[in-house]
């Protein structure tokens, strides 16, 4: 994978998109700026009838740039691991379809208009996934002390940040309703996005 000065931009590199539906496509983007509101994937497999892509950021829920197997790599005598987890920072991504994905990383976000670039290392410290993530499909990027403490949360409603809260499931759930009715009443969400994702949360009541 080649990248352009500062990290912004990905030349004739086989990427995997996850949209926001749950779909996913893999293929090949000529040039992947995080600056820009789409990308264009070329489709890496001549059995479909699909040859390109056009691609707005807000349809997508991340990009995997890059994956590395940790374990495979030399640390100078032939075995072992050259990640050992010291100096790495422990984070949390909360994604607005519920997900929740923890990492570590050894490096600092990078920040972009449409979007934010991580170098993620599994907790187990044997894969490496290097990721575009649109702002419109995450609700935050936590640093956290422990994986057991529950991390900060953003409200909506107040704007305002809570760092310890009570847990209370019900309350949250009602609260994710209530999220997805303002995204879609801003036009963020399509009908049937909405009507999706609420039977998703209603499941977990």
């Amino acid at each position: 994978m080649s990248t352009h000065q500062g990290g912004k931009e990905i030349h004739g590199s086989g990427v995997l998109v996850r949209l926001r539906d749950g779909e996913i496509i893999e293929g090949r983007v000529e040039a992947f700026d995080l600056d820009s509101p789409d990308l264009l994937l070329t489709d890496g497999d001549p059995s479909t009838n699909n040859r390109s892509a056009l691609i707005p950021l807000s349809s997508v829920k991340s990009v995997r740039l890059e994956r590395r197997d940790l374990h495979s790599q030399s640390n100078g005598n032939g075995n072992g691991r050259v990640v050992d987890g010291t100096g790495l920072r422990k984070v949390v991504i909360h994604y607005w379809d519920g997900d929740v994905v923890t990492g570590l990383i050894g490096q600092d976000v990078e920040r972009h208009q449409h979007g934010l670039k991580i170098s993620l290392i599994s907790p187990g410290l044997d894969v490496l996934d290097v990721l575009a993530i649109p702002h419109s499909a995450i609700k935050a990027v936590f640093f956290v002390k422990t994986w057991d403490s529950r991390a900060g949360e953003y409200f909506r409603e107040t704007a305002h940040w809570s760092l310890h809260r009570a847990d209370t499931p019900l309350v949250d759930l009602l609260s994710e309703i209530h999220n997805l009715s303002q995204l879609r009443h801003r036009g963020e969400l399509t009908t049937d996005e909405f009507q999706r994702r609420r039977r998703q949360v209603l499941e977990r009541i």
